[in-house]
């Protein structure tokens, strides 16, 4: 297999990309420069999981070479990597843990990625939170703390702004329809859940980063783009996905174990579960 330095590299920020949903090299430097205005060790991890990721897909050759040129093989390992900016913004890498929670990822995708395939589900993230839950609870048997605040944002409220701006013109080199969307339900549900629970717009991120916008998003533009009414799943994906979010929150549960991606995860899921049946239960013309 052939191979130059500037495929690989452009492979790496498909990865990034992939964030996105998307898979362009405009989009994933647009991604990596909104994870640089929230956490520049975030980014600086995100794009070390996915050169790794990347590298072991190669050499695993775990997905087509068509599959691993957009970036598939990066994408997950990019999540571990911004999970771990705390730690590498305070000064404790835990490198070997770091790669340890790299490999358990990978094989983690490799796993899912067979078993969902039955139930036509894609894995989504998954690995990436299934590994950070296991690497926190490794660090919680050996005394330490994996859930590291970070520093305070290095461009404040602007940063916040501009990388808001980057993930939104990293959607729209896919589906601009769908980018507009997600601007509307994102705001809605953060009034919403920033009325009932009293915080503020920062301490909403996880809502309207990690939760709805992806889920909105990925139904609509993504896994049900090509079929009538995909913005009403793409809205019902994203109810699901608040519902799951504000439960999690509000239940305590979120002292245990953060939500992270998963009520995106789940309300997509479920969401292409529901439509799936739909389409099986409507009449032939």
């Amino acid at each position: 297999m052939t191979l130059n330095l500037r495929e690989f590299f452009a492979a790496v920020l498909r990865g990034l990309a992939q964030v996105a949903f998307a898979d362009s090299l405009r989009a994933g430097a647009l991604v990596l420069t909104a994870i640089a205005c929230i956490s520049p060790w975030g980014a600086f991890g995100a794009l070390l999981g996915a050169v790794v990721g990347t590298v072991v897909g190669l050499v695993l050759r775990s997905y087509p070479r068509g599959l691993w040129a957009i970036g598939l093989n990066g994408y997950n390992a990019a999540i571990v990597g911004i999970l771990w900016g705390g730690l590498f913004a305070s000064g404790v890498w835990d490198v070997l843990y770091f790669m340890l929670a790299l490999l358990l990822c990978i094989s983690l995708e490799e796993l899912l990625r067979h078993a969902l395939g039955y139930a036509q589900q894609p894995i989504l993230s998954a690995p990436a939170v299934l590994t950070a839950y296991g690497i926190a609870a490794l660090f919680e048997i050996r005394g330490d703390l994996f859930w590291v605040s970070q520093l305070a944002l290095p461009l404040g409220p602007s940063g916040v702004a501009i990388s808001i701006a980057c993930v939104l013109a990293a959607l729209a080199t896919v589906s601009i329809r769908a980018t507009i969307q997600v601007v509307v339900l994102s705001t809605v549900a953060a009034i919403v859940a920033g009325l009932a629970f009293s915080t503020d717009i920062p301490g909403l991120w996880g809502l309207w980063a990690f939760a709805v916008p992806p889920a909105s998003f990925g139904i609509q533009a993504i896994f049900l783009a090509d079929r009538p009414g995909s913005a009403l799943a793409g809205a019902f994906a994203a109810l699901a996905s608040f519902v799951i979010w504000v439960a999690w929150v509000g239940s305590g549960f979120k002292s245990i174990l953060p939500p992270l991606m998963f009520p995106f995860i789940i309300a997509t899921w479920i969401t292409l579960y529901l439509f799936r049946r739909l389409d099986q239960t409507q009449p032939e013309s």
